[in-house]
């Protein structure tokens, strides 16, 4: 990992994050009034493209980038931390939220998704100020009850997805451990002279993971020892060395990869869908919904209860490691999906503020903008990055889940197929989705499908293949300059055949 230069000078500036997070909350402040007091036409009001064809868009794309970032900037945070400052009583985190908070999360953002798609809140204006007020309602009711972000930490539905989306961001802050042994203030945690300690209730020496981490830079500030580094990482590198998986964050990928299956099946057939279902499309689109969840968690359960039979690890353990594989794959379909609604949205808001706003006479964005060849390549680059992640950390769960190394080369290969055979599967179906406004593109992606294929078998042949060839380790004779003298030693070092 690469320190990220001037990361550290931003983060002990006194203007961050407040320099953004004031600009963020007036811009709350004005979208609410907008979504119930403006027009209730979707495609004149400002504040719902803004909301879910703009924000919604940079919300997902953002976690591949900066992890939880938002969260530091989050407008229902700040005006829970106003209303905290005067009324909070302080109580201690309930033992509920922290056993089961996840599962509350969780259940909320696939409440909320399923709400957005049955009732189209993103045509409607009022539905969706309403959503915001009661998002805005229970984070004001928990900051008022208990001390710090513990909304923000256990149960906030957002940053449910951020906690699963952060463990693939390409930041990553860390303690130097040798200057934090010998600290005894603990400055990150509770705080300095200088600001107030980490809202996440976090200690910088002992934070495994990017998933409560929102940088929002309170302990780099607070360090006497400057021990806090920001640094850059490849995509996915935290699940390579995955120390602590959660049954119930691998529920909700599971889950989030079946509902966006079936969401992006019904709006690609849109007119075709509804049609069929006619007036019992609710029913029929809540069932869809429940049974897409539970085949995706039904898939994994099956290929991890297969893997369970080759690593000796329990299949319910295989089951809680392994979902968290899916994650690439999600963020880059979830990602594919919004680049289309960033383009539109994009174009709406460039037609409301110059047409409607400031009526500079700028003509509407033809409907077929949304389907631009360019949006569907970059869909597929992100796909495919996201299929080859999973595969990545499939194979190096597998490997270190497999503790025999005799037993390693052989049982590899069939443990990790009916991984990658989901993988591919969903990468397909995903691939066909955004290809469906194109068809002359489809020669292309058959013959791409077929090299990732080749590619696929290639990696897994190529990975054992290198596992194979590794030998024990073995003492060889070294000669090290010691005192002056060269003197002979026997070291032990691992063999590689030619």
């Amino acid at each position: 990992m690469k320190e990220i230069p001037y990361a550290l000078t931003i983060f002990r500036s006194r203007f961050y994050p407040a320099l953004l997070r004031w600009p963020v909350l007036l811009g709350f402040t004005f979208i609410l009034p907008t979504l119930l007091l403006g027009p209730q036409d979707k495609h004149l009001n400002l504040a719902l493209v803004t909301v879910w064809f703009l924000w919604w868009p940079l919300f997902t794309i953002l976690f591949l980038f900066v992890g939880r970032l938002w969260c530091a900037f989050c407008p229902f945070a700040m005006v829970g931390e106003l209303l905290q400052k005067f009324t909070c009583q302080k109580m201690p985190t309930p033992r509920i939220f922290k056993k089961y908070g996840i599962w509350v999360g969780g259940s909320l953002i696939l409440f909320i998704i399923w709400i957005e798609k049955t009732f189209f809140l993103h045509h409607s204006p009022y539905l969706t100020a309403i959503l915001l007020c009661g998002i805005q309602f229970a984070v004001c009711v928990t900051y008022v009850l208990y001390k710090k972000r513990t909304w923000c930490r256990y149960i906030c539905p957002l940053g449910e997805i951020g906690r699963i989306y952060a463990k693939i961001g390409m930041i990553q802050l860390n303690a130097t451990p040798r200057k934090c042994k010998l600290c005894r203030a603990v400055a990150c945690l509770n705080g300095s002279i200088n600001d107030k300690g980490c809202p996440m209730s976090q200690s910088a020496p002992n934070l495994k993971s990017s998933a409560d981490c929102i940088y929002c830079g309170l302990c780099v500030k607070n360090c006497p020892n400057d021990s806090i580094r920001i640094n850059l990482r490849i995509p996915s590198q935290e699940l390579w060395g995955f120390i602590k998986p959660q049954l119930d964050e691998s529920v909700i990928v599971s889950c989030l990869l079946g509902i966006l299956t079936i969401i992006g099946f019904a709006e690609a057939n849109h007119s075709w869908f509804f049609t069929a279902v006619g007036s019992h499309q609710y029913v029929i689109f809540t069932a869809l919904y429940l049974l897409a969840m539970v085949v995706s968690v039904a898939l994994i359960a099956l290929a991890s209860r297969w893997a369970s039979t080759f690593n000796d690890s329990p299949a319910i353990l295989n089951f809680s490691t392994f979902n968290y594989t899916l994650v690439p794959l999600l963020l880059s379909i979830h990602i594919g999906r919004n680049l289309s609604d960033l383009y539109t949205g994009g174009h709406e808001l460039l037609f409301l503020l110059t047409e409607r706003i400031f009526h500079l006479g700028h003509q509407p964005v033809p409907p077929l903008a949304a389907d631009s060849p360019l949006i569907t390549v970059l869909q597929f680059i992100f796909l495919i990055i996201g299929f080859f992640l999973s595969i990545h950390a499939a194979s190096y769960i597998l490997k270190t889940s497999i503790k025999s190394e005799k037993r390693r080369d052989s049982v590899l290969p069939p443990a990790i197929v009916p991984f990658v055979t989901i993988f591919f599967f969903i990468t397909v179906l995903h691939g066909t989705l955004f290809l469906s406004p194109h068809a002359e593109l489809f020669p292309y992606a058959a013959l791409f499908c077929l090299s990732v294929v080749l590619w696929s078998c290639l990696f897994i042949r190529g990975y054992i293949s290198n596992e194979a060839n590794k030998t024990p380790a073995t003492a060889r004779p070294v000669f090290c300059r010691m005192d002056g003298e060269l003197v002979l030693k026997r070291v032990k070092v691992h063999a590689y055949s030619d």
